[in-house]
C-alpha cells in the first residue's frame, strides 16, 4: 500500500536562501491575513503555515506590524507597475491623471489583500503610520509625479499646487474612494464620473 506523505507547509522546502526564507515569510503571512484577516493573524500561525521557527521570522521582520508594511509595499509596487501599463498609450495629460485614478481605485478596491491592508491603515493611529512612512510615500510618489509634470508642462494643470501635497491628497482620495465605492457598489461609470466632475475641479488651469 502506497505510504501517504503529509503536506508540507506553504514555503517549507528544506535549505533555503535569505530571499526565498523572506519571500516564504511574506507569502505564508498573505495567505494567513486572506484567511484570517490582518488582526486576527498571529505569529503563530505565520509559523505554521511557511513551516519556519519564531526566532527565523523575528530574523526577518521585528513584528507582525513589520510583516504587513512589507506586504503593503510589495501590493503598492504592483500597483505602480499597473498604472504605468494602464497610462503608457494615454496621451492626454488629465487623461493619463483619471487613467491613472481609476487603475488605482480598481487595482484596491477588486483584490481581496488590498482591501485588508486599506482598513487595517485607516485603523492605524497617525504614530503608527508614520514610523514607516517614508517608503510608502517615495512609491506614491513613483506613481503620481512622472504623470502630474507631464500635466504641468502641458499648461492644463495648476502650477501653483506644491507636488507633495498634490500627491498625498491623491492617495488619500483614491484609497478614500476605493473604501466607497466598495462599500456602495459604485460601478466603473460613477467613480469615473466623480473623477472628472470633483478630483479635477481644483486641478484644471482657469
Amino acid at each position: 500500500m502506497p505510504v501517504a506523505h503529509k503536506a508540507k507547509p506553504r514555503g517549507a522546502t528544506g535549505t533555503r536562501s535569505t530571499t526565498n526564507t523572506k519571500a516564504s515569510i511574506l507569502e505564508a503571512s498573505i495567505y494567513c491575513f486572506e484567511r484570517y484577516g490582518i488582526e486576527k493573524t498571529s505569529i503563530e500561525d505565520i509559523m505554521k503555515e511557511s513551516g519556519l521557527s519564531r526566532p527565523t521570522i523575528y530574523r526577518y521582520f521585528a513584528n507582525k506590524e513589520h510583516i504587513v508594511h512589507e506586504v503593503g509595499l510589495e501590493k503598492a509596487r504592483e500597483i505602480n507597475r499597473l498604472v504605468a501599463m494602464r497610462v503608457a498609450k494615454v496621451t492626454d495629460p488629465m487623461d493619463k491623471i483619471a487613467e491613472a485614478m481609476m487603475a488605482s481605485i480598481n487595482a484596491l478596491r477588486q483584490n481581496k489583500l488590498s482591501l485588508l491592508l486599506l482598513r487595517n491603515q485607516s485603523a492605524q493611529d497617525a504614530t503608527q503610520q508614520a514610523d514607516r512612512a517614508a517608503e510608502i510615500i517615495i512609491l506614491h510618489e513613483t506613481r503620481w509625479k512622472p504623470i502630474l509634470t507631464l500635466a504641468m508642462e502641458a499648461s492644463v494643470l495648476r502650477t501653483d499646487i506644491n507636488m507633495r501635497e498634490l500627491i498625498s491628497w491623491l492617495t488619500f482620495m483614491q484609497m478614500a474612494m476605493a473604501l466607497r465605492a466598495e462599500a456602495l457598489g459604485h460601478t466603473q461609470r460613477i467613480v469615473r464620473k466623480y473623477i472628472r466632475q470633483f478630483l479635477f475641479e481644483g486641478l484644471l488651469i482657469r
